[in-house]
């Protein structure tokens, strides 16, 4: 676009009709900063050549003392050059007005309107208000008219309008606190008067296909906490009547390389399954694309390997390419098994939403016309470009009002058509190679992204699933303990936590798993006399069971000693009716004495545990060896006495019959034995 210089600016003070309320942002602004301040509270987005343009700016100060001065620059062609006018680098050819005193305009409440003809020749053009005071310039501000042909809508002159994916994110941390209580926080952002409720509010009252990023699981919450607070029902109704485009997304945020590389990759189609479920429910039709930060060459594959197979990503994320227009058309992302189609983001574009100390009608002004110069670019090709707000957008409410000031202004803008992503894709042609027409562009995602540790570790997270899918087993699957652990496992995988805070966050979470098995476990208890006496070789064993439920429980009974046999078996599964049951097992005991028996009851799969229960068994019982030994040595004694008995009557009988008596030597008469090898002293 050649360089022309603009028709007669002329400034001008018209009477307000009507009292008028300044924005917040505007306001903010004001707040901030003192001294003279020239503030942009209202602009078309886009004029007819030769047509009058007004201008509504709030001028505080003393109107005595300031001026104001306006400049309209020579068109912008390229991006780089309206990137250079952001910077105060302006263009040649800039067309002056006169001097105009604060006190010589007509307002209210310090409110004024400025009015200017605009340039003679289509395009976008800068143009730098300046507040003077006295001759000194003390505020001012860089705005953009972006000029139409007469008869535009009719005609088409502007050729095709770009396209203008715009993504809201309608996201907040998980709603629910450990403990199962709502995180105020949360509560408040959800409310007509938070972030997010404005931005549901916002959505509803614009028919164009702002593209919405919901967040599943602020989603699922609202719908809950809507139950009981009119406030969040209101929210509720308006996004659902909002009826926008919605992108599909992980239950949670989640880091899908901290995720890979943690070894925990198979939970993340659980993620997006959750995910697609309670979007599902809330009654939000997800569209095929995805939009996950972070994200590098491993998890782009892992995606891919879920079968996504459009992706919007962060330029940041892709290994650079030569460009000569804007990137605004979708190419492939090489990627194992199959390759990618994606849009890149222009984080540029979407900054300008986002200026702090900029007021909204500035920022919004700003963003229409860097849309109207990428247009400019190619206006004969069917393009589109994707814009991002930053998951929380809503913090900051001038961001919020500069998006609600931009989506009035386009309507009817010939630069910019607002798509949905299914049109980005399906209906724009994919880019090809530099210096090439056919050859599609291929890019590739950088190796790895600086990506720290997943919040919970893939063995605590395997731990804590096994223990949930068992107790899953154990009760309805609509119990909401149950309900209640998935999406514990879920958030203790979100990317909001991080670092030695966001490892607390998450062992919490999964401790509420634990809480809702131990809490289950102890309805069933053992005995409280851990004494068994056995008086027999073979012998049942009687243990009472106590279920404290209402319903029967299925439990694996577990029996370990090493001095009992157990002939029908050492597991037993054993069905507990409510209230008290009594089962006998059976045991064989070879020896006597005391020794341990441990009883284990667990769930029927054996995947959790009730109880450990030790008993001291206390056996009486002789083993049949014993008998014998005792009953044998006992007949030798007796057999030993009945002979020495024998041979003892024989000598006394032989003695009397002989007459004589057989009489022993005393024991010190007998002569002492003689060592050997030593003599005898």
């Amino acid at each position: 676009m050649r360089l022309v210089r603009v028709a007669a600016l002329s400034l001008a003070a018209v009477t307000l009709f009507g009292a008028y309320a300044p924005s917040a942002g505007a306001a903010t602004t004001r707040a901030a900063t003192s001294g003279p301040r020239i503030t942009l509270i209202a602009q078309p987005a886009f004029a007819t050549v030769h047509d009058n343009v007004t201008m509504r700016v709030r001028i505080d100060g003393d109107p005595n003392r300031l001026s104001v001065q306006a400049a309209v620059h020579g068109p912008i062609g390229t991006r780089s050059g309206f990137d250079e006018t952001l910077q105060g680098h302006t263009t040649r050819g800039a067309t002056y007005s006169p001097l105009t005193k604060v006190a010589d305009m007509r307002g209210v409440a310090g409110v004024y309107d400025m009015g200017l003809t605009a340039p003679a020749h289509t395009g976008v053009f800068p143009l730098d208000v300046t507040l003077y005071d006295g001759r000194t310039r003390v505020d001012g501000f860089t705005t953009y008219v972006a000029t139409v042909p007469v008869g535009t809508a009719a005609s088409g002159q502007m050729g095709t309008p770009l396209g203008l994916v715009w993504i809201w994110p309608f996201a907040a941390n998980p709603a629910y606190l450990p403990n199962g209580t709502p995180d105020p926080a949360v509560v408040r952002a959800l409310r007509p008067d938070g972030g997010l409720g404005r931005v549901a509010s916002l959505l509803a009252n614009t028919d164009l296909p702002v593209t919405v990023a919901p967040n599943p699981e602020t989603v699922e919450s609202l719908s809950a906490l809507a139950q009981d607070d009119a406030q969040l029902a209101a929210t509720l109704a308006r996004l659902r009547r909002a009826s926008k485009p919605a992108l599909a997304g992980p239950y949670v945020p989640i880091d899908v390389p901290s995720l890979v590389n943690g070894g925990i990759r198979t939970e993340i189609g659980t993620q997006f399954a959750a995910g697609a479920r309670a979007l599902a429910a809330a009654g939000i039709q997800a569209d095929r694309a995805v939009m996950p930060a972070p994200l590098d060459r491993a998890g782009l594959n892992q995606l891919a390997a879920l079968g996504v197979d459009r992706l919007v990503v962060d330029p940041a994320e892709l290994q650079p390419v030569p460009i000569r227009f804007t990137p605004a058309r979708p190419f492939q992302l090489q990627a194992d098994p199959h390759n990618v189609t994606a849009a890149v983001i222009d984080r540029g574009l979407g900054d300008l939403l986002l200026q702090p100390n900029v007021p909204p009608a500035l920022r919004a002004q700003q963003f229409l016309a860097g849309l109207a110069v990428v247009q400019s670019e190619q206006p004969g090709v069917p393009r589109a470009v994707v814009v991002a707000m930053p998951p929380r957008w809503t913090d900051d409410p001038s961001a919020v009002e500069a998006a609600s000031i931009t989506a009035t202004a386009l309507h009817g803008d010939p630069y910019v058509d607002v798509v949905a992503p299914t049109k980005l894709f399906d209906s724009v042609q994919p880019d090809v190679r530099p210096g090439t027409r056919r050859t599609p562009l291929v890019r590739q995602m950088n190796d790895a992204v600086r990506s720290g540790s997943p919040p919970v570790s893939a063995h605590d997270l395997r731990d804590a699933r096994t223990r949930l899918d068992a107790f899953g087993r154990l009760v309805p699957a609509d119990d909401p303990r149950v309900q209640r652990g998935e999406r514990a496992l879920l958030v203790s995988m979100s990317s909001v936590w991080t670092g030695a805070q966001g490892r607390r966050r998450s062992s919490q979470e999964l401790a509420v798993i634990d809480a809702s098995i131990s809490q289950y476990a102890r309805l069933i208890s053992g005995p409280q006399q851990t004494t068994i006496t056995i008086t027999a070789r073979r012998a049942a064993i009687p243990i009472s069971f106590q279920n404290a439920s209402s319903e029967p429980i299925t439990v694996r009974v577990k029996l370990f000693s090493e001095k009992l046999f157990f002939p029908n078996g050492s597991e037993h599964l054993i069905t507990l009716p409510p209230h008290n049951t009594t089962t006998r097992f059976a045991v064989e005991t070879r020896a006597s004495g005391t020794f341990p028996l441990t009883v284990t009851v667990l769930s029927a799969d054996g995947g959790i545990t009730f109880q450990h229960i030790r008993f001291t068994v206390r056996s009486t019982v002789v083993s049949g060896m014993g008998v014998f030994l005792t009953v044998g040595a006992g007949l030798f004694l007796a057999g030993w006495w009945a002979n020495h008995y024998r041979r003892r009557r024989r000598a006394q009988r032989a003695a009397r019959s002989s007459g004589s008596v057989p009489v022993l030597p005393a024991p010190e008469s007998m002569p002492r034995p003689t060592p050997t090898g030593g003599a005898v002293r």
